[in-house]
């Protein structure tokens, strides 16, 4: 089954990794021993295709944001949301009327929310 990993970064490192995609491998597989992004900056989800079938026309998760490289990840390269991006996904999220019954949408938005509140960016890679 796959999964929807979202990932917290500063909009520095953000702009560094689209600036010189190669880097991308070593902030999302870094070597043993080592953490590039704390636990509680990530999270993975199964249900992520659930939550864009009920955004709709707001969906995120699949389809989005810009593409880092070409380094594929599962199904396709990672994908960055700069600081400005994760605000208007704030902001359409807040006025979603997508079920809060599917447990995921909660966490997703909770997450974006807070991502937007710290002016971070948000890397999803689809694994």
């Amino acid at each position: 089954m796959q999964r929807a990993y979202l990932r917290r970064v500063s909009q520095r490192l953000l702009e560094v990794l689209l600036a010189e995609p190669a880097r991308i491998e070593s902030v999302m597989m870094p070597a043993e021993g080592e953490t590039a992004i704390d636990d509680d900056m990530q999270f993975m989800i199964a249900g992520y295709a659930d939550i864009d079938r009920a955004l709709g026309a707001d969906a995120f998760l699949v389809q989005g944001g810009t593409p880092i490289g070409d380094i594929v990840f599962g199904d396709g390269p990672a994908r960055a949301f700069t600081a400005p991006d994760v605000r208007k996904l704030a902001t359409r999220l807040a006025l979603t009327t997508a079920p809060n019954a599917i447990r995921e949408y909660a966490i997703v938005k909770q997450f974006v929310t807070d991502t937007a509140r710290a002016e971070a960016a948000i890397i999803i890679t689809i694994e």
